[in-house]
């Protein structure tokens, strides 16, 4: 794949879409109780599942650029984090991260000397995770994102 076209797709991602709705739009009208909402037991919240998409992004980017690892405990920690207490301001900061970590990965594609074959994986791992986001909030009443 092309680098100057992948960065494009990924902020397109963000801003525009891709197929579906933008991750910008994803989180914008939900409130921390609907960010919290599991659709079942034993399944993740979207709070969890943008939690899930920053700390990998995050993980996968510290892993190529510096070679930090993790053990599978702090993974199975960090990884689907979910606030005890939901707030407005914790959503926000929710919000912030995720757009940090998705600008982080556009930076990331731009950048020369990262192999771009590792990077490719994350945007079908995004796009999986904004489709049960999608999902969810279907579920929650919420129309179609254009």
């Amino acid at each position: 794949m092309d680098r100057t076209l992948f960065a494009k797709l990924y902020r397109d991602f963000w801003t525009d879409g891709l197929w579906a709705a933008p991750w910008s739009k994803a989180l914008a009208d939900l409130t921390p109780q609907q960010a919290v909402f599991k659709p079942a037991a034993g399944r993740k919240s979207i709070w969890q599942i943008v939690s899930h998409t920053c700390f990998w992004r995050d993980y996968h980017l510290d892993r190529l650029t510096t070679g930090a690892k993790l053990s599978n405990e702090e993974i199975a920690k960090a990884q689907h984090a979910e606030p005890t207490d939901p707030s407005p301001a914790l959503l926000a900061q929710l919000r912030e991260k995720l757009q940090a970590s998705h600008h982080r990965m556009v930076a990331a594609i731009e950048d020369e000397r990262l192999p771009l074959e590792k990077l490719v994986p994350v945007l079908a791992h995004d796009a999986y995770h904004l489709g049960q986001i999608m999902y969810i909030r279907a579920l929650l009443g919420f129309a179609p994102i254009d």
